[in-house]
């Protein structure tokens, strides 16, 4: 069997970590090598198919030059980007396969189709989405939230973001009417839901012609 070699970019990091534990257990899979978020030589991701990248927006101009630039499927599962930024991502998908996901969990996936099918049948409703993360998570909203907020045709959102310590990961979403509300909620009990959604997704990549997926992409709907 031809295994698909992945590199990951943050494999320091708390998905990082998972990835490189769970990496070495699934037969389609060779961990290549990784780098952290920090490190300037990029020339180790060379030894991969798929760049898995879960690092920082800083890192991003070079992480894109250099999967260009040799031809490397990439996998985004960093956040925090401008609008710029994903106009980068964009373009660099003219050139290479990018799967990118502000998360890479399944449940959400499935979560944000929820969402959208509620939304468009209770148009008049209140929604407010409540994202909880460990305090170390610089960004509030969430990715996840924002994704969220994007799926649903809505000018009666709100959003609240909670910061605190030893949360994975967790978004809620109500939905009120003056007669009813529906809750729906997502909670992550480990990282390794990130990290099996990443693999995933570098199968999914590999070999795949340009264009910008996403992780919608991996599901029969």
């Amino acid at each position: 069997m031809n295994q698909i070699k992945i590199a990951v970019v943050g494999i320091t990091g708390r998905v990082g970590q998972n990835i490189a534990a769970i990496a070495p257990k699934d037969p389609e899979i060779f961990l290549a090598g990784g780098i952290n978020s920090t490190n300037k030589d990029l020339s180790v991701l060379n030894k991969g198919d798929v760049i898995i990248d879960f690092s920082s927006p800083k890192a991003l101009d070079s992480l894109l030059n250099f999967a260009t630039q040799n031809k490397k499927g990439l996998v985004i599962g960093t956040t925090g980007y401008s609008d710029i930024e994903f106009k980068k991502i964009n373009q660099a998908s003219n050139l290479i396969p990018i799967l990118y996901s502000s998360n890479f969990s399944l449940g959400i996936a499935i979560v944000k189709h929820l969402v959208e099918y509620v939304s468009l049948n209770l148009p008049d409703s209140f929604i407010d989405i409540f994202d909880f993360h460990h305090h170390r998570k610089e960004d509030a909203p969430s990715g996840t939230a924002k994704t969220l907020i994007q799926s649903m045709k809505s000018n009666k959102i709100t959003s609240h973001s909670v910061r605190a310590a030893n949360l994975l990961g967790e978004h809620q979403i109500i939905f009120t009417t003056n007669e009813e509300a529906i809750e729906i909620k997502h909670r992550v009990f480990t990282q390794e839901a990130y990290a099996h959604g990443a693999i995933l997704a570098a199968k999914f990549i590999y070999n795949k012609p340009a264009k910008l997926y996403s992780i919608n992409d991996l599901f029969l709907w």
